[in-house]
């Protein structure tokens, strides 16, 4: 079956999840269509059909450049037999429902990775318009799905929750980022990977930061990705006279070898669906320290995997790191239980034949 995957990005954890299920449904044919500038170098390694979005004229008003990108994506699907239509995203979204109707797609599907933090009144008015629309919506966690039903209207038999899965195939990467990082072999390390966005509040990793150092000697925090608050959280470290403990890795490809340079990873964010980041670190047997907040909740047993934090009390937070850095012995039990979690409850395989019978109408 012929399926069109609508993305406003196609790239980051999101646009790597759809890449690997979209590798273990050998009978789904991809269109891959983004209103981003670029293509995921996966996808083009890969030679995948693709569609790029024209790029947006000189004086050109916003309202004209979506309506081309509508009418840019209705000449690339049509004639194509496209069977079901998979959007992710807002603007994705909003083209897909228009795009069922226009190239007379079997079956408009929709994903909500999140609590919809990003959306203003202008977005949810236009979801809450449409959402008679999809004939499915794919909620990563139940507490998306709670989010989606009460404020876009959603009808909940619509909803269905399918957590994300994990790829050990992409998990690659030999050693660690120590020496790289300057990192002395006996320092203890937390590490939080993310996009530096101002939902993954990685201001209060870098506050707490000053505190875990005064509990826990040598302690290095390490910050994974890149993103458009990467200079203020910089200046912020420095300002706080912190750049010898919180440092910043970049963007990297081998997770392996980033969560092998951990002792236990951390989430400070306000906002999570079902984390990639968390999935990760349970694989790599790592145990976490998150706060409570969206899905979270259901990934992590509480003194069991890790720890949640109440939104946001940074006194819990460092007592909770500091007495997973202080015992070896806990974080090897946590760490085992939550690699046994992971693959028990998100294979990929699983995800997959989901997928597939939603594909099928079911």
């Amino acid at each position: 079956m012929r399926v069109l995957y609508l993305m406003d990005v196609i790239g980051g954890g999101t646009g790597n999840h759809v890449l690997a299920l979209v590798s273990r449904m050998e009978d789904v044919e991809p269109i891959f269509a983004t209103t981003a500038r670029t293509v995921h170098s996966r996808l083009a390694k890969r030679q995948q059909e693709f569609y790029l979005v024209p790029p947006k004229k000189r004086f050109e008003q916003p309202v004209v450049h979506q309506a081309r990108i509508l009418f840019d994506l209705h000449r690339h699907a049509r004639g194509r037999n496209v069977e079901v239509i998979h959007s992710y995203f807002f603007w994705s979204i909003f083209f897909g429902r228009i795009l069922k109707r226009w190239i007379g797609a079997r079956l408009l599907v929709e994903n909500r990775e999140d609590l919809g933090f990003q959306w203003g009144p202008f977005e949810r008015t236009l979801l809450r318009a449409g959402s008679r629309a999809p004939d499915r919506v794919i909620c990563v966690a139940e507490a998306v799905r709670e989010k989606a039903v009460r404020s876009e209207k959603i009808a909940r038999a619509k909803t269905v929750v399918v957590p994300n899965g994990f790829d050990p195939d992409e998990f690659t990467g030999g050693g660690d980022l120590r020496a790289e990082l300057g990192i002395p072999p006996d320092a203890p390390v937390v590490g939080a990977v993310a996009n530096f966005r101002t939902v993954k509040r990685l201001d209060r990793l870098i506050r707490a930061s000053a505190a875990l150092a005064a509990k826990v000697p040598n302690v290095r925090v390490v910050l994974v990705g890149r993103g458009t608050e990467e200079g203020v959280l910089r200046s912020l470290a420095a300002e706080l006279g912190l750049e010898a403990t919180v440092l910043f890795a970049g963007y990297r490809t081998e997770m392996a070898t980033v969560y092998r340079t951990f002792d236990a990873t951390v989430l400070t964010s306000e906002s999570e669906g079902c984390s990639i980041t968390i999935l990760e670190s349970f694989y790599a047997r790592l145990p976490v320290v998150v706060t409570d907040v969206g899905g979270n909740r259901e990934l992590v047993k509480e003194g069991e995997t890790g720890f949640l934090v109440p939104e946001w009390d940074e006194a819990i937070f460092v007592d909770r790191v500091a007495r997973l850095l202080a015992d070896k012995e806990l974080r090897a039990r946590m760490g085992a239980k939550a690699r046994a979690l992971v693959l028990e409850r998100h294979s990929f395989g699983a995800v997959a034949e989901a997928y597939r019978r939603i594909y099928a109408g079911e």
